[in-house]
């Protein structure tokens, strides 16, 4: 037992804490850093379902009545015409799904960064639509690249600022068979960084991809659009 104490105490004193040289390796093995500002158009919510009371119209009836009269005074005739018009409606509190954006400190949360993000998301898309899926192209294996970590797109959620107009409506959703009501916000200026490790693909790779991001749709249902004011690489 004294020798099993022994070499239990020996193994703690070997061991050391490693951790500022795994961060110095995930520098080194850092390509660039791109940072980019950007103005988000029509930006919907998701993430945050809840249930929306609307009114909802059960039935709704709309009548026209037409009279005609003639009089007689003495030998002169005349003739009147009128109409009468009654609308009735009948509505009822029909609850809804809705979908939002989750909150921090009252600002609304946009998902913009980590692997399942937006932004990782259109570079999946920009990659297919280049056709760099395709073996034969100099890009091939950016998507998995993409998939695998290669970018780390931060911070993973994105607050809008908190003055920001949120607004609301319905939208036919073919999955839903019915009407599901979206937050969203119509403009919001937005920051996120772009950290790529290092990798055998073509330098001008990730330039592209950000590029791209002006020419695809963005966010749920694909509603929304990214305008890039500037971008720093460092």
């Amino acid at each position: 037992m004294k020798e099993m104490t022994q070499i239990e105490n020996s193994q703690e004193r070997k061991a050391t804490y490693v951790t500022q040289e795994a961060h110095r390796l995930q520098e080194e093995g850092t390509l660039a850093v791109f940072k980019v500002k950007a103005m988000l158009h029509n930006i919907h919510g998701d993430w945050d379902k809840k249930k929306l009371d609307v009114n909802g119209v059960v039935w709704h009836v709309k009548d026209s009545e037409q009279q005609n009269e003639e009089t007689m005074k003495g030998e002169q005739e005349s003739q009147f015409t009128g109409s009468k018009e009654t609308e009735t409606k009948k509505t009822r509190i029909v609850t809804k799904e809705a979908h939002g954006f989750p909150r921090r400190d009252g600002c609304a949360l946009i998902p913009l960064g980590g692997p399942r993000g937006y932004i990782c998301g259109m570079f999946r898309a920009a990659c297919r639509t280049r056709g760099w899926n395709r073996r034969g192209s100099k890009y091939f294996g950016t998507l998995s690249f993409i998939d695998n970590g290669g970018f780390q797109i931060t911070p993973q959620w994105v607050a809008a600022e908190k003055d920001a107009e949120i607004k609301m409506r319905p939208f036919f959703v073919q999955e839903a068979k019915g009407e599901i009501y979206f937050e969203y916000i119509e403009k919001v200026p937005v920051e996120f960084a772009v950290s790529v490790m290092q990798n055998h693909l073509p330098k001008d790779m990730t330039l592209q991809l950000i590029g791209d991001l002006e020419r695809l749709a963005i966010g749920p249902k694909r509603r929304g659009t990214l305008k890039i004011e500037s971008i720093q690489k460092t």
